[in-house]
């Protein structure tokens, strides 16, 4: 039972929710996602390190990884995010960090980025998202 979670760091924004969920689910079937949500999450996992939220994230993780032993890693960011109103470039150089840092904190888990469109269609970033 344990090795079918996955955690989640995805925006706390409501329109990005399921298009995310329903990506997982069709990439990788019948995993239970641990989501945990944060305004704008990207930022504090590329930079801001010393922010209580940066710690608050991590105690999740380590809860999803540790005690349900979640296999597998998502990272997710969206354009117009109001905890991180940056150009869409920019959040895309913090997700691409956030998924290098998180890679490091927990070595030998997958760790993948997600992008999720305006038009709500999520996509890897190694799979033509543009910076």
């Amino acid at each position: 039972m344990k090795n079918n979670f996955v955690g989640v760091v995805t925006c706390m924004d409501g329109r990005i929710q399921k298009p995310v969920l329903e990506y997982i689910e069709s990439h990788f079937p019948g995993v239970w996602p641990d989501t945990v949500t944060e305004p704008g999450p990207v930022k504090f996992l590329a930079s801001e390190r010393t922010a209580l939220r940066y710690y608050n994230i991590l105690s999740r993780l380590d809860i999803s990884t540790e005690k349900h032993g979640a296999r597998r890693l998502f990272i997710v960011a969206h354009p117009d995010c109001a905890g991180n109103p940056v150009p869409d470039e920019e959040q895309i150089r913090q997700l691409r960090a956030a998924k290098a840092h998180l890679a490091e904190l927990y070595p030998g888990i997958p760790v993948h980025a997600l992008w999720v469109e305006n038009n709500r269609v999520v996509k890897e970033i190694n799979e033509g998202v543009k910076e």
